[in-house]
């Protein structure tokens, strides 16, 4: 397996091939034209994605999702501090954890247009969910307690 690493400053879409596999790498657009910022989510009116938009628009059939979030607004800085880094697999399974660090996640479904995510159970035992929202051209997920994290990429890859 070859692992990709690339550094995002300004917002784009990539789509790389290579060995009958697909990586898209989507970061944060400015989405001054709808049309053609389409592939990034947040490039869509103000709202939480419903579960037709997240399977359509994050989870997408045959892939798998990498996201990167703050966790929480300003926090990311340099070397990954602040972020978590899930993989959301197409079968359910779910790796995640801090920029880094040990992988504490072990599942996710979709529940409505809330993303669920299921833990070891010696880091957390309950499982977290939220929604996914567009705010001001920004996509956040929206805990239920609240907090708001921002995404700042979401690459999708062939299973």
């Amino acid at each position: 397996m070859t692992t990709l690493t690339s550094a995002l400053n300004y917002g784009a879409l990539i789509t790389l091939s290579c060995c009958n596999a697909v990586l898209q790498i989507a970061a944060a657009p400015v989405c001054a034209d709808p049309a053609q910022d389409s592939s990034w989510p947040a490039c869509a009116p103000d709202g939480v994605l419903g579960e037709t938009e997240l399977r359509r628009k994050l989870f997408r059939p045959g892939r798998t999702t990498r996201m990167v979030l703050a966790e929480r607004a300003g926090a990311a800085g340099a070397d990954g501090d602040g972020r978590f880094v899930a993989r959301f697999h197409g079968d359910g399974k779910l790796e995640g954890g801090a920029a880094g660090g040990d992988n504490v996640a072990r599942g996710w479904r979709i529940d409505g247009g809330r993303v669920c995510l299921d833990y070891d159970p010696g880091y957390r035992s309950q499982p977290e969910c939220g929604a996914f929202e567009v705010l001001r051209g920004r996509l956040y997920l929206v805990e239920d307690e609240g907090q708001r994290k921002p995404v700042d990429s979401v690459e999708w890859a062939a299973n």
